[in-house]
C-alpha cells in the first residue's frame, strides 16, 4: 500500500494519482452508475500525473496477453518439479522463448504475422 513504511529506510512512499471520470450524457457506465474512478499507484516522481496517466493506457492489456501466451502457448503455467529452482529454470526458458519469438516475429516475418501466437 502507498501509505505503509518500507523495510528500506532510505525509499519514498509511492506516488497515488486519483481518476475520476463522470459521463456527461444522461448514459450511465455498465454498472449502472455515473462515475468511474480508477487509480494509479507509481514510484515515478519525476512525471506529471497526464504523462504517467498516458503511460498505463498505452500498456494497458499488455501484460495480461503476454502472461497468456506464458501460460497457454509456452507451458508456463504448469510446473514441472516439486523443487522451487527447477520451476524457476522452467519459467526462465520459457520468457526466453517468448522473447526469441517476439523477436522473430518483429525481424524476420512479414508484418501480417506480427498478431501470429505459437501453438503448443
Amino acid at each position: 500500500m502507498p501509505g505503509e513504511k518500507s523495510e528500506h529506510n532510505d525509499t519514498q512512499p509511492l506516488r497515488s494519482i486519483a481518476i475520476r471520470i463522470r459521463q456527461r450524457r444522461e448514459n450511465r457506465f455498465a454498472g449502472g452508475g455515473k462515475v468511474k474512478r480508477f487509480a494509479v499507484v507509481t514510484n515515478i516522481r519525476e512525471w506529471k500525473a497526464t504523462r504517467l496517466i498516458e503511460r498505463r493506457r498505452e500498456r494497458a492489456g499488455t501484460v495480461e496477453a503476454v502472461h497468456d501466451v506464458l501460460n497457454n502457448e509456452l507451458a508456463a503455467g504448469v510446473m514441472p518439479s516439486k523443487y522451487f529452482g527447477t520451476n524457476a529454470a522452467w519459467l526462465r526458458l520459457a520468457v526466453l522463448a517468448h522473447n526469441g519469438l517476439t523477436a522473430l516475429k518483429r525481424l524476420a516475418l512479414p508484418a501480417g504475422l506480427l498478431t501470429a501466437r505459437p501453438k503448443r
